[in-house]
């Protein structure tokens, strides 16, 4: 009776000493997270990331200039490729246009951000683009404040203004701030 009590003592000493050693390494693994979840969202300056995980916000804690490549599905219909980018809770489909020199995107798109105050009017500028038959365009030219491309906010994206015919498409303005490559069925950017 005696043994299986200090059994008892010693089995309760361990096991709140494992729990203190546990409580002991969160806090030695314990960061200041900056970066976002995997949700998009920020980690707030108090969250603490234990082995990758943002215990604040229940997603994976991640620094973005750390992050190398970002690989996002490409729809291919036809002999087209086209890339969803999510606007303002929406999907909408573009084009992978490397003789694009912007990405461009229709009225009916630029109404929806402009009734959502991420484009200005006032920021509008004339543009002339060049199209692949050698004629010109004039198109109305502005900044995007932010779209979600695989989960990852991209912030000041120029685009120009079509009208409602116009192809929705992802062009070199933003193509070209990236090391990209299509393998496969997938666009990988990676950080320049």
């Amino acid at each position: 009776m005696k043994k299986l009590l200090i059994l008892l003592i010693i089995c309760l000493f361990f096991n709140n000493f494992y729990c203190i050693s546990q409580e002991q390494n969160r806090r030695d693994y314990s960061v200041s997270c900056q970066g976002t979840t995997k949700k998009g969202t920020s980690c707030k300056s108090k969250t603490y990331c234990n082995n990758s995980l943002c215990h604040w916000h229940g997603g994976n804690c991640y620094d973005k200039s750390k992050k190398n490549t970002l690989k996002l599905p490409i729809k291919t219909i036809g002999d087209m490729k086209y890339i969803s980018i999510k606007i303002l809770g929406n999907l909408y489909d573009f084009l992978i246009d490397t003789g694009a020199s912007t990405m461009l995107i229709d009225s009916e798109l630029e109404s929806l951000l402009l009734k959502s105050g991420k484009i200005n009017r006032r920021q509008y500028q004339l543009k002339t683009y060049r199209i692949a038959d050698g004629s010109t365009l004039v198109l109305n030219q502005t900044i995007i404040s932010s779209i979600e491309i695989g989960g990852v906010i991209f912030k000041n994206v120029k685009v120009g203004i079509g009208d409602r015919n116009a192809s929705r498409l992802l062009g070199m303005s933003f193509l070209n701030q990236y090391k990209w490559e299509i393998k496969g069925n997938y666009l990988e950017l990676r950080n320049k």
